[in-house]
């Protein structure tokens, strides 16, 4: 029985909410199973698919685990040091990560959060590009990352800081964008301690375009779906929020000021004498 729900995904201070068609099982009723996946059968619509799924995927980890200050950091190599093929270039990055995170932990007691990837595609020329890598890390990662890749002498290094945006689904994508789309690549990798995205439970709507936007929150992203027929089948906001929220019940809750938790605090004082 297909439904139409409504259900949010939250990513440090950024929102998802997305209103669409699914199908409920009723209860006792068996889940349904796939059709089988036919290799090399991806038509260019999947590929589009997958990159923005990738997309989606990849802000939902960097709004979760960033914040400003942190580092996008451009790892290039030396003609000496090149890799011959994408494959010895993830072997490599591979490497410098381990030894990084190696040298991180014994400093700091714990394992660093870090995204990376390694690009071979320029999105500005539209054309292969020289392999590089992109890593995004917290600022306490930058010392291990640089002595990591200085030890191993491959080549330059250089680094830029994140601001102060909530959102960074234009970073996200600019790092999907470096990479070929080819059968089996991972368009990115990320140590396992990071933090996942809160999805709420899919609740019944009775309207798909009657989807808001909260109070004091900045839009970023709104879509609509429409069928063969032209009709609206799914709604998409995105958007950011002053506060990082939380769920509680089942929905989406702004912390109180802290202003009103010290009245709040003062008037059970006063209440207690």
């Amino acid at each position: 029985m297909r439904v139409l729900v409504e259900y949010q995904i939250i990513s440090g201070r950024t929102v998802e909410k997305r209103r669409s068609y699914m199908n409920m099982r009723k209860p006792g009723e068996p889940p349904k199973g796939r059709a089988p996946r036919v290799a090399g059968n991806t038509s260019e619509k999947k590929i589009k698919q997958n990159r923005d799924a990738a997309v989606r995927t990849l802000a939902q980890i960097l709004n979760c685990n960033t914040n400003p200050r942190d580092l996008h950091i451009v790892a290039r190599y030396d003609n000496e040091h090149l890799p011959k093929s994408y494959e010895e270039a993830e072997a490599v990055i591979g490497k410098v990560i381990n030894k990084a995170r190696y040298k991180f932990k014994k400093a700091y007691g714990r394992n660093p959060k870090i995204v990376w990837n390694t690009a071979d595609w320029s999105p500005k020329s539209n054309r292969p590009a020289r392999l590089h890598h992109h890593i995004v890390a917290e600022a306490e990662a930058e010392e291990a990352l640089r002595a990591a890749w200085d030890e191993m002498k491959l080549g330059d290094y250089s680094v830029n800081f994140l601001d102060s945006r909530a959102d960074h689904s234009e970073l996200a994508a600019y790092l999907i964008a470096n990479v070929t789309d080819a059968p089996n690549r991972k368009k990115y990798h990320c140590t396992r301690n990071m933090d996942k995205p809160i999805i709420t439970e899919p609740v019944p709507v009775e309207d798909v375009e009657d989807i808001r936007l909260p109070k004091d929150a900045v839009m970023q992203e709104f879509k609509h779906n429409t069928d063969e027929e032209g009709h609206v089948a799914s709604a998409y906001m995105r958007y950011t929020l002053p506060v990082r929220p939380y769920v509680r019940g089942g929905k989406v809750v702004m912390p109180r000021p802290e202003r009103r938790k010290a009245m709040k605090k003062e008037k059970e004082r006063d209440s207690e004498k």
